[in-house]
């Protein structure tokens, strides 16, 4: 339990750190495994008691359990050895949102989307950057390509 639980810890912060374009994915591709292995670790447990053989599992659990530490990694490493110079994007802010969960406040900024097949782009930063922009007013969004070919957002800011 302690692999897939730092694995998710190590995606959550990577995450943060390289904000990946779409994190939603990332997100998920970390927490759908660490759920996985909680359900088969009581599953197992449950065989193991009743005299069951649960040597099976073992192989499974095992790539099952690496699989939010190499999301992790790979968030990592793409960020970290990402060379490419960033591309900016003028935007326009159009919506703010706080989003209240148990470790805090997070805040998001919507504005309009550079990518042909989106309308919009949903970007988060930190708080002194969001009291920063209102509704309508421009922005610039730097993106990374990433040394896995994973974009991520750099900086936000407003222009100069």
């Amino acid at each position: 339990m302690l692999i897939p639980a730092i694995g998710v810890m190590g995606t959550m912060l990577a995450i943060a750190v390289y904000r990946p374009l779409d994190q939603t994915r990332f997100l998920w591709v970390g927490l759908i495994p660490f759920f996985v292995i909680v359900i088969l670790v009581g599953h197992i447990r449950r065989k193991a008691m009743g005299g069951g053989d649960v040597s099976g599992f073992f192989p499974v659990v095992y790539w099952v359990a690496c699989a939010p530490a190499v999301v992790a990694l790979a968030l990592w490493l793409n960020g970290t050895l990402d060379r490419s110079v960033p591309e900016t994007h003028q935007q326009l802010v159009t919506r703010k949102y706080v989003s209240h969960g148990r470790h805090g406040a997070s805040y998001y900024i919507e504005c309009t989307s550079w990518r042909p097949d989106r309308t919009t782009e949903t970007v988060s930063v930190k708080y002194r950057q969001y009291t920063q922009f209102r509704i309508d007013d421009s922005i610039l969004v730097e993106v990374h390509r990433g040394a896995l070919a994973i974009p991520w957002i750099g900086d936000v800011r407003k222009p100069e």
